[in-house]
């Protein structure tokens, strides 16, 4: 098993599991959306080439998901600095679910106490931030 998948099941708390999985998917929710984000805001012309032909469809703020993207890279930019280099590093590690508690230990070259005391803290990083 993977070190995250490991911290999931070894956890005791059904509810504390929950959360530590949606922070985890709501970061990458705010990866996507980060990385789709441009530098600046620029006119949708898509949407006002479609006219009178969308008048009918529920109305939507135009610049939502600019919204959205500043606070996804807010967010993002928060957990990098509250996380060192070699954390956030880790943490990147931890959440693509392809490493095992040994393979961390070996990497890093701790014990496995270690790993998962470190993987535990980063996660309340990411837990804390996204508890909004």
């Amino acid at each position: 098993r993977s070190l995250l998948e490991s911290l999931l099941l070894g956890h005791r708390v059904a509810s504390e599991r929950a959360r530590i999985r949606s922070a985890c998917q709501s970061y990458f929710e705010d990866l996507e959306l980060g990385l789709s984000a441009g530098p600046h805001t620029t006119m949708n012309w898509a949407a006002f080439d479609s006219g009178d032909r969308i008048k009918s469809a529920r109305l939507l703020d135009p610049l939502q998901r600019t919204r959205q993207q500043q606070r996804a890279t807010a967010r993002l930019a928060t957990v990098q600095s509250e996380l060192n280099t070699d954390d956030f590093e880790f943490l990147q590690k931890l959440l693509r679910n392809d490493m095992t508690r040994g393979a961390f230990a070996r990497t890093y070259r701790q014990r496995p106490a270690l790993i998962d005391r470190r993987a535990l803290h980063i996660l309340r990083v990411l837990l804390e931030t996204y508890r909004s």
